[in-house]
């Protein structure tokens, strides 16, 4: 069988030690196109894919998260809420998680909703609710 470009390529690399790595006398231009994970189109297509998969899966994730928070903040500072000195003991134990997943946004506005909830949560408290108590993890929770 006669040799190949590619028989002499893989015999090239295949006789270098291991401390040793193919230099431009080894290869040449006509095998700058084999395929290669991290250069590869087609591979370079599939991880951005990937990655868009993630991302989208991420922000539908973020967007339900979201919707939760909105509707379970309503129930506590909304239109729609309890009567303030009403809030059962399972609502104000719920409080502090919707409080965490607000400060886990990072912003501004989300600051000022998790300090809203800890002031109703105050105000039940002064309105003759003695299951309401704002802990120091709740305003840990508003620092952070």
């Amino acid at each position: 069988r006669k040799q190949t470009h590619g028989d002499r390529m893989v015999s090239s690399i295949v006789s270098l030690s291991s401390t040793e790595t193919p230099t431009s006398a080894d290869t040449d231009s006509s095998l700058d196109n084999t395929i290669n994970p991290t250069t590869d189109h087609r591979s370079k297509h599939k991880i951005i894919d990937d990655n868009d998969d993630e991302d989208e899966k991420d922000n539908e994730r973020d967007k339900k998260e979201k919707e939760w928070l909105v509707v379970s903040t309503g129930k506590f500072i909304g239109k729609d809420s309890v009567p303030l000195g009403q809030l059962s003991p399972r609502s104000i134990r719920g409080t502090m998680a919707v409080m965490k997943g607000w400060a886990k946004r990072n912003s501004k506005s989300s600051a000022l909703v998790v300090e809203r909830l800890l002031r109703r949560i105050v105000d039940e408290r002064e309105a003759g609710n003695e299951h309401a108590r704002a802990t120091t993890a709740m305003y840990t929770v508003l620092i952070d």
